[in-house]
Formats: structure tokens, sequence, C-alpha cells
């Protein structure tokens, strides 16, 4: 899905994207100073949630950056869902935050509770919906 998102992303609009794994990202932290950001290092980038979600270590540095844009695809996947809120949804809702513009693409159907639907409402505007 990222090689995909990537090659359109280049094809259409000419927006060349560097795709970040969790070793590109030790390469670029092994060639920067230890208090600089390896989130900052590339201009543009393209990068799993999948990649992000799990790992502590970048969670400081996401804290401490910021976007122009930041695109997340199949959004319905960071949906609240319960009382819970997954890993995916946690990094969506600080990613949320941390930029200037926030565009949540899906093509499937939300799952038909008004918490999930808000949740994503709220990442994009934290005062759309008062009540989940």
């Amino acid at each position: 899905m990222m090689t995909q998102f990537q090659k359109e992303m280049s094809n259409r609009f000419t927006i060349p994207l560097v795709p970040l794994d969790s070793s590109r990202i030790q390469s670029v932290r092994a060639k920067i100073p230890t208090n600089y950001n390896p989130f900052s290092y590339y201009d543009k980038t393209i990068i799993s949630v999948d990649t992000l979600k799990n790992d502590l270590e970048y969670r400081t540095h996401l804290e401490n950056a910021w976007w122009d844009i930041i695109v997340i695809d199949e959004a319905h996947n960071v949906a609240k869902r319960g009382y819970r809120s997954s890993q995916r949804s946690k990094l969506a809702s600080l990613l949320a935050n941390r930029s200037d513009t926030l565009i949540m693409l899906t093509a499937t159907p939300h799952d038909g509770k008004g918490q999930s639907v808000a949740s994503l409402m709220n990442m994009l505007d934290p005062t759309a919906i008062a009540d989940e």
C-alpha cells in the first residue's frame, strides 16, 4: 500500500516521497547528532503507522516534530473503538496535533458506532464533537 501511494504521489503530483521504515530511520539516526530529530532529516517522507505505533523510541521525536501535512490512508483503522484506544488510534491522535493539515483517507465505511466517527472528527477538529 505504501509503495502504491508513493508512486501515485510521484506520478500524479510530482511529489517525491522518501520511504521510511525502521532500518532507514536507524540509518538516519546513525548519520545525525543524537539530539537531532530523524523525522526532520528528509523534507517529504512516507511511513507506515505500523512502523511508528510500537516503538516508544520514536515517541519523543514525534512529539517534537512538526509537519506541514500528514496524510493517513485507511483512516478507519485509526478510529477509536470502545473504551480503549488502540496503538494506531493513539498514534494518529498524537500526529493530528503535530501538523498544519491532517488529511484522512478511507474507502471503507465506518463501523456504525458514533464513538468511532467522533474520534476521527475530533482528530480533524478537537471541538467538533464535544461528547463522543
